[in-house]
């Protein structure tokens, strides 16, 4: 960026550093979906997990 302001002018300049916004932005995001996603998994395996067994839903195991 330094080289594209200091050589070019600050027009130039603009597309790196629209670059480096949009790809900082992304990451975060990416980031962000995948903790999300990692929260819900977490959540969804808690709750199963608590869930009585079948064997124990029906009393003694036995039809």
């Amino acid at each position: 960026m330094y080289l594209a302001l200091h050589f070019a002018g600050a027009f130039v300049a603009m597309g790196p550093i629209f670059y480096v916004l949009w790809h900082n932005t992304w990451n975060a995001w990416q980031m962000y979906a995948h903790d999300k996603r990692q929260i819900a998994k977490e959540e969804r395996k808690k709750h199963f997990h608590d869930l009585p067994k079948e064997s124990e839903a029906r009393g003694n195991g036995h039809y």
